[in-house]
């Protein structure tokens, strides 16, 4: 009787059994441990079509760790495959993908990307990823010109070795390549560590394709492969096209490579107005970035982030729109986020390159206050959303507010739907003392709706749709009339859709608030209006001969006969809703309930 070789069903099982538990493990594991219970739950909801949840056990679940461990596990997958062709075909067990001198590489390339900033516009996923499968590709053409004119029948032999000599080669390069590049090392030491924090589901399908496809393409070769354990020779006299063969795996061994050694990311950090140089601000924005550390990110620190030299901003206007614009660019960043507000931001702005950021492959933006210099220009100029929401150091409380988790939500483009907070807060208790304070909120939301002129009555339902524009009016008042006022080319392309006018005021008194929203509509700026969406000033209850915050804004919005609904929970008194600056929404308020749910890409 002949055994058969090979696992049977019930192994499989109790393999895929064990797979799943494991990633369950992982996926409970962190900074943060969820119990084992909690975590199934939420995946057996979403599996079974009844959601993800919004809190912040499922935001971590699902934005940060269930993403990471998937590309782990489709990392390991693929680099096994890829281990397993090269010992079929060199007929050594110590062989692995990184013998040809591919992923060697591969690194290189993203080396290079992250030092200098090289990226391949117009191509998705532009940067580390495209330039670590370009480099990729290239290298396993130089090895494979060298190997063919030392040794025309392609032998392993020769491939091994010209392999190995090339790895020591790029090695030395990177070395060289860091080197000129000081102020990366922090990044691309992580980099080349292996580490996949801060990747999301873009990336998972990325290298789910790729294992597919190129896994697909090496089993397609598990026969041929098979015959090589007799030899070369012996394969070819039973059919076998060895060259064929030869190169099919490797091109596919190579490829599947560069995807895996590729996929790598980092949140970006920005001071294109105020940086984290002062107390409470340095302590907070540290914390921060310890917060973003644990939960898996990557970080890649701007170089004005701790600068004070600039007078009103961090640095010189022209400093601070190189740093904007180089990190922008950088697909690198996952996203950037602003290290705070500030008050000259707009001469930044007379140094960026927008054609430059429209052409780049578009990413998140968050910042508030000052930063509407860059969110609504973004919108208008380069017809790409941003968020309007907290800075980087608001990141650093403890615990999280709910807007805070709301904002980090947008980022990860798993939240689609904001409300309205139960409380905010009138006086901060955040010192140098005490930086780390959350948000004092002891004052109840109390929304203002009116239709038009007239105050909406007790249980009235509201809703209305829009694309959404606006932020701080102390800036948007300052954007008027200037080479950078584009307002008009925006409202004429999505007039259909209609504007949503979100506003706040900083700096502003109440008649200043009403000169701001006069200037607007003599501008032009409110003619396709759908609704207005108000939030609190920061001269709160203020009142000037006879004029207080409320008048100040119906005397023009209550002319336009649409909803304006005011003292919402945006703008500079916390918490503050994160709008998605030209994006798609639907506002729906009755009495004090407000919920902004967004049709973005």
């Amino acid at each position: 009787m002949v055994r058969r070789e090979g696992f049977g069903l019930p192994a499989y099982l109790a393999f895929a059994a064990a797979t799943v538990f494991t990633l369950l493990v992982c996926v409970s594991l962190g900074s943060v441990k969820l119990p084992l219970r909690e975590t199934f739950g939420l995946l057996w909801n979403a599996l079974a079509g009844r959601g993800t949840g919004t809190g912040m056990s499922a935001t971590i679940v699902f934005s940060v760790r269930l993403p990471r461990v998937l590309c782990v596990a489709l990392t390991g997958a693929s680099l096994s495959v890829c281990g397993a062709a090269m010992q079929g075909l060199l007929k050594n067990p110590l062989a692995d993908g990184s013998t040809l001198g591919v992923s060697s590489g591969a690194s290189l390339g993203a080396v290079i990307s992250i030092a200098f900033g090289i990226t391949l516009p117009g191509i998705p996923l532009a940067g580390t990823m495209s330039m670590a499968m370009l480099f990729a590709f290239l290298s396993l053409v130089v090895i494979l010109g060298l190997a063919y004119r030392l040794d025309g029948s392609l032998s392993t032999g020769t491939i091994i070795l010209i392999g190995v000599i090339y790895s020591m080669f790029v090695s030395s390069v990177l070395s060289l390549v860091i080197t000129f590049a000081p102020d990366k090392v922090q990044s691309i030491t992580f980099w080349t560590m292996g580490s996949l924090a801060g990747r999301g589901y873009v990336h998972v399908l990325v290298l789910l394709g790729a294992l597919v496809v190129f896994g697909g393409v090496l089993f397609g070769c598990a026969r041929e492969l098979n015959a090589f354990a007799v030899g070369e020779d012996n394969a070819r006299h039973i059919g076998v096209n060895v060259r064929r063969v030869k190169l099919t795996v490797m091109i596919a061994v190579s490829a599947l490579i560069g995807v895996c050694v590729s996929v790598g990311g980092t949140i970006g950090f920005v001071a294109p107005s105020f940086g984290c140089a002062t107390s409470p601000y340095q302590e907070t924005f540290e914390h921060a970035q310890k917060r973003f550390t644990e939960l898996g990110y990557r970080l890649d620190l701007g170089p004005n982030c701790y600068e004070s030299s600039g007078v009103g901003i961090s640095n010189t206007p022209e400093k601070c729109a190189q740093e904007l614009m180089d990190y922008y660019v950088k697909s690198d960043n996952d996203c950037l986020i602003s290290c705070g507000g500030g008050e000259l931001m707009c001469e930044t702005m007379s140094h960026v390159d927008f054609e430059r950021l429209k052409a780049a492959e578009p990413k998140w933006y968050l910042g508030y206050s000052d930063n509407t210099n860059m969110t609504y220009l973004l919108a208008t100029i380069c017809d790409t959303a941003s968020v309007y929401g907290p800075c980087a150091a608001a990141f650093g409380m403890e615990p999280w507010h709910l807007s805070l988790t709301d904002a980090f939500g947008l980022l990860k483009g798993e939240t689609k739907e904001v409300h309205g907070y139960d409380k905010w807060e009138k006086e901060s208790l955040k010192n140098e003392e005490h930086p780390l304070l959350p948000y004092n909120t002891t004052e109840p939301r109390v929304l203002k709706s009116f239709l038009g002129r007239q105050a909406a009555g007790a249980g009235q339902k509201i809703q209305f749709s829009g694309r959404l524009l606006g932020g701080c009016m102390d800036c948007l008042v300052n954007l008027l009339g200037t080479r950078f006022d584009k307002t008009g080319d925006f409202l004429e392309k999505y007039k259909e859709d209609g504007i949503i006018w979100f506003l706040e005021a900083c700096d502003l008194n109440v008649f200043a608030i009403r000169r701001a929203m006069w200037q607007m509509e003599e501008a032009g700026w409110f003619r396709y209006v759908k609704g207005f969406l108000i939030g609190r000033p920061l001269c709160f209850g203020q009142e000037m001969m006879g004029l207080n915050q409320y008048q100040a804004i119906l005397s023009v919005a209550g002319e336009k006969n649409v909803p304006v609904i005011m003292d919402a929970d945006l703008g500079h008194l916390a918490p503050m809703m994160p709008i998605v600056t030209g994006s798609l929404a639907e506002v729906r308020v009755c009495d004090n309930d407000i919920t902004i749910r967004y049709d973005y890409r």
